[in-house]
């Protein structure tokens, strides 16, 4: 396989993880948030780094996608927010406040 439909299988499947093989061919300004986060999640993957950073993400249904693809791909996964919905997603936490930990839980030390 040659690497242009290399690359090309690898945009599939991660359109196709966060359900929006639909929306390759839309222009961006006809998008919703929800829309543009999962293509922002899709596009993060790609390039399968060993980290991953988001910064208070908004659809919890594409932040579980997200946390499901770093476990099955070993990926570390930062998540930066302020939704105390989306903290119990996670096995650890760290919390900050100004800048100082103030608590750690799960698999910290």
């Amino acid at each position: 396989m040659s690497g242009k439909n290399e690359a090309f299988e690898t945009q599939k499947q991660a359109a196709q993880t966060f359900g929006i093989e639909t929306l390759l061919e839309q222009e961006g300004s006809s998008l919703s948030a929800y829309e543009k986060e999962a293509i922002l999640f899709a596009r993060m993957v790609i390039a399968e780094p060993e980290l991953l950073i988001v910064d208070e993400p908004q659809e919890e249904s594409l932040l579980r996608l997200l946390i499901e693809h770093a476990r099955s791909k070993g990926q570390t996964l930062i998540v930066a927010t302020s939704n105390k919905e989306f903290v119990k997603l996670f096995p650890g936490l760290v919390a900050l406040e100004d800048g100082h930990i103030v608590e750690m839980a799960g698999g910290f030390r």
